[in-house]
């Protein structure tokens, strides 16, 4: 009886340690981006000019950009971005592959409620995410395979991860494909703790919270937006064309 109750409770042990959050996955194919090119070889440094916007269990956020990139030994680019409050570095675990990221939470007092990652940031981003094609079996032209964001495996926890897709790439004019994004944001909310999320580095005894995942990126070159002139200068033009037809 005692051996037969030692090994259920390893067992119990064995399957908590491999939980795993539930992850959902929802593609928003409103809102298309214009872009030119695309080019399925993306790698960490051409997210420097994509921002990430942290959102925090207090209700405030924080956003900022991917400024710095370059090389180290043993990888071949790097890109991070470093506030007060979060921490967010990526590497390549192979040339051509899917990226590595690391989400950390430097706050002390709020836990970090999931993030937004922005290729194209303030317009000067050149970066889409690229998923698999499941919606339609064409991919955007200079696109080839992609994978959607997956939690590193070593990551055992209970409770469920929230992927939302938006502002699909649309190349050239061409309707947008669907495996193409422009933005990508994940919503954490882990059981093990009141508000969910990754802790504040006070409840883990100063030392913050991490959170692992992969996701592939390609290089994008947008399409300019209007300047605000620019735009009511066409608008003001339009008007007046169709003023004059009349």
């Amino acid at each position: 009886m005692k051996v037969a109750c030692f090994m259920a409770a390893l067992a119990a042990l064995a399957q908590g340690a491999q939980a795993q959050p539930v992850q959902t996955l929802v593609r928003d194919l409103s809102a298309p981006v214009a872009a030119t090119s695309v080019t399925s070889f993306g790698t960490p440094d051409t997210l420097v000019g994509a921002t990430a916007t942290a959102y925090f269990s207090d209700g405030t956020r924080e956003q900022a950009e991917f400024l710095a990139a370059g090389s180290v030994v043993g990888e071949r680019s790097y890109a991070y971005l470093l506030t007060s409050r979060f921490y967010i570095y990526v590497w390549p675990r192979d040339l051509g592959m899917p990226g590595q990221w690391q989400v950390s939470n430097f706050d002390t007092t709020a836990s970090l409620m999931g993030f937004t990652l922005d290729g194209r940031g303030f317009g000067a981003g050149k970066v889409a995410f690229d998923v698999s094609s499941a919606i339609t079996t064409a991919d955007t032209p200079g696109s080839q395979l992609g994978g959607e964001l997956l939690a590193r495996p070593d990551w055992a926890d209970t409770g469920s991860i929230a992927i939302t897709y938006s502002h699909p790439v649309a190349l050239n004019g061409a309707p947008a494909a669907g495996d193409l994004f422009t933005q990508v944001r994940v919503d954490l909310d882990f059981s093990e703790t009141v508000t969910g999320g990754l802790l504040p580095t006070t409840a883990q005894f100063g030392i913050y919270s991490n959170f692992y995942f992969t996701t592939d990126v390609d290089s994008a070159v947008y399409a300019p937006v209007p300047e605000p002139a620019s735009a009511l200068l066409l608008l003001a033009g339009a008007a007046a064309l169709r003023a004059r037809r009349r």
